[in-house]
């Protein structure tokens, strides 16, 4: 049986671009997959489809869950880092860390230490 990988995106568009009611059956032996687009199952699976300001919210978020979890608000560059690369964020990631420090949602404790604003702890 021979099976057959068609991106929906362009299933569709093909669709629309015939503009009439189209019905496709392939031939005996072959089915046919719909599959998302290579962009959507990376944006999906990956934090690099987000812009950096939902990069830096989504982490600012999972630092709550850790700290919740946890019951400290305290993080080492090392753990966040670790976190960060378990959401697939593609940053710079000392620059990014400065920011939200620089933004309030991180609090700068020691040379390699941070507490999350955000929490009650």
């Amino acid at each position: 049986s021979l099976v057959l990988m068609v991106d929906i995106n362009h299933f569709f568009y093909i669709l629309k671009r015939t503009q009439s009611h189209v019905y496709f059956f392939p031939p005996l032996g072959v089915s046919i997959t719909l599959s998302p687009s290579p962009d959507i199952n990376k944006r999906s699976q990956l934090g690099s489809g987000m812009s950096k300001k939902a990069q830096g919210k989504a982490f600012i978020a999972q630092l709550n869950k850790v700290a919740q979890e946890n019951y400290n608000s305290l993080f080492s560059k090392q753990q966040m880092k670790e976190i960060a690369g378990d959401m697939g964020l593609t940053v710079d990631f000392e620059a990014f860390i400065a920011s939200l420090n620089n933004q309030g949602y991180l609090l700068k404790k020691g040379p390699r230490t941070y507490k999350l604003r955000t929490t009650d702890f």
